[in-house]
């Protein structure tokens, strides 16, 4: 009987009290939607990609979540580090609405998935004096669309 009265008096006041709670203030806090986060990508280089390739974020390139590029650097030439390979992401709606594929040569579509567009660019030539040692170079670690292809893949 003693244990009744304690609980009457100490545990029923407490969800009286709780019952009688108002509810908390509006706040003065905005609900923010964030966009989904983008799905990223992954490329299965080729063996023969040695320390003359890296690859390096190309910065704000317009249209594009972001952009990606294998550099090639020579060794023997007075000419600049060039591109072998760019992958990029586009949102699709974007990609659809500026008809990039059309527009950009040598830019082609690889791959969609979660609102994005992955497209790749491959170096269209050989920008190195024929027949010097980094010409050789880098047409040995040119790559086609179709190796790009087989190589890429989404990464959720």
């Amino acid at each position: 009987m003693l244990r009744q009265i304690l609980f009457t008096l100490l545990v029923v006041p407490i969800l009286l009290a709780a019952c009688d709670a108002r509810p908390a203030p509006e706040s003065d806090t905005t609900s923010i939607t964030l966009p989904p986060a983008p799905i990223g990508w992954a490329f299965d280089a080729p063996a023969t990609w040695d320390d003359r390739v890296t690859l390096e974020d190309s910065g704000s390139v317009p249209g594009t979540r972001s952009a990606r590029t294998f550099i090639y650097t020579p060794r023997d030439s007075g000419t600049g580090r060039q591109p072998l390979l760019g992958i990029f992401v586009f949102d699709s709606a974007a990609w659809s609405a500026a008809a990039v594929g059309e527009r950009v040569p040598g830019l082609d579509s690889l791959a969609s998935a979660g609102g994005q567009v992955f497209a790749a660019s491959v170096a269209p030539g050989n920008p190195f004096a024929e027949g010097s040692r980094d010409f050789r170079a880098f047409d040995s670690l040119r790559v086609a669309l179709a190796t790009v292809r087989k190589g890429f893949r989404v990464a959720r």
